[in-house]
């Protein structure tokens, strides 16, 4: 997931936010939107995280494994 979202960030004419929610809708991932990141729910009931700088780049991805 990391380089799907960082190469289409790059190649796509949009905003990187933009190619996140694109992603996961395309998915069926549910998410939400919070001021400095996007949280994608995944199947296994698993948050992916996407955080944006101050310029709206993607500065990280994350994944928070529930035990």
């Amino acid at each position: 997931m990391p380089r799907t979202l960082l190469t289409g960030a790059g190649l796509i004419d949009c905003s990187a936010r933009h190619v996140v929610a694109g992603y996961c809708d395309h998915h069926g991932l549910p998410w939400h939107s919070e001021p400095s990141r996007i949280v994608a729910e995944l199947p296994d009931g698993s948050a992916a995280e996407v955080d944006f700088d101050e310029l709206g780049r993607i500065s990280g991805i994350g994944v928070k494994v529930l035990p």
